[in-house]
């Protein structure tokens, strides 16, 4: 884990449910950072052993004239602070839409 980043063994779809809809700034490798909203966020239905974190998938939405590469990117929020997260692009209605899942 980086020094000052979130550690993602931590997090849980409970931490982004109240950031739907918000802004988070998503930094590429080398560029600049581009605004996504939060536009889902999808706990699994998939049983866990006891012990272990229930996974989840996040999805942004990036502005209609951005499309980035599946990556590391560096996803920042105001209140939830800086986390490296591989996140694929998949299509939407509506714009380009980018997923990351915790397992």
């Amino acid at each position: 884990m980086n020094p000052g980043m979130v550690d993602l063994a931590t997090l849980t779809a409970d931490h982004f449910l109240p950031l739907s809809g918000q802004t988070f700034r998503v930094t590429p490798a080398g560029s600049g950072g581009v605004p996504m909203v939060l536009c889902k966020v999808r706990p699994s239905s998939r049983k866990v052993p006891r012990g272990f974190r229930q996974p989840f998938a996040v999805e942004f939405k990036s502005p209609q004239d951005i499309v980035l590469p599946q990556g590391l990117f560096i996803v920042e929020h105001e209140t939830l602070g800086a986390m490296e997260l591989m996140m694929t692009p998949i299509l939407a209605n509506g714009g380009c839409h980018y997923e990351a899942v915790f397992g």
